[in-house]
């Protein structure tokens, strides 16, 4: 946001050159999280404890070794999240496609996290969001990015480069290049990917029937 105020007027006022630069904004972006972090945590932490008698309730069917973390206070990504949001709408630059693509994704990601948390804290369900609709959010909000990477703005009709999906050639099987099939190769690549990355630290401390149910 800063940066689409206040970059216009650098041409009456050449301080305002800086924000032109990825580098200085990030460094700002970082100063801005870590200074919020510092205010805001404490008095959010002490909110989270009142709220949590009991703590994080644990699954039985998990690792032994998970038991340990019963009544540790929970839904800390909330204040990462906040910070994390506050500090890229003020510093980015929110004409670009990238970012609202890459907030949503964080967002959505962290939505779902927190409802899981709601269910084990508010509702005392220790299982929380059950593991298949986690993998089925994770997927409509992966389909999301992925389809906005295609087709949003930029040059023909996508903000990203999939030529890696077309092969060594850029063409497909035919020899004819295959924009439809590119883009569901894209789309399927992208969505296991992230949604991968995202289960992978449950998916290798729990066992996957369980979590599944």
């Amino acid at each position: 946001m800063l940066y689409n105020l206040l970059y216009p007027l650098a041409d009456r006022y050449t301080f305002f050159n800086l924000f032109q630069y990825i580098t200085f904004r990030t460094v700002y972006a970082l100063i801005t999280a870590l200074l919020l972090s510092w205010v805001m945590g404490p008095s959010f932490i002490r909110r989270l404890k009142s709220y949590q008698a009991t703590g994080q309730p644990i699954r039985h069917d998990g690792p032994a070794t998970h038991l340990s973390k019963a009544g540790t206070p929970t839904m800390g990504g909330v204040l990462i999240l906040f910070v994390l949001a506050v500090s890229t709408l003020l510093w980015a630059d929110l004409t670009n496609a990238f970012v609202w693509l890459a907030l949503l994704l964080t967002t959505g990601y962290g939505a779902i996290g927190w409802y899981d948390d709601y269910l084990k804290i508010v509702r005392g369900d220790p299982k929380g969001l059950p593991g298949r609709w986690k993998l089925m959010l994770q997927t409509v909000f992966g389909t999301l990015v992925a389809l906005g990477l295609l087709h949003g703005p930029g040059e023909g009709g996508g903000c990203a480069d999939t030529s890696w999906c077309r092969g060594a050639n850029g063409r497909g099987e035919t020899g004819g290049t295959k924009k439809g099939g590119e883009s569901r190769c894209c789309i399927i690549c992208f969505i296991h990917w992230r949604t991968g990355i995202r289960s992978s630290t449950c998916f290798s401390t729990l066992p996957f029937a369980p979590s599944m149910r």
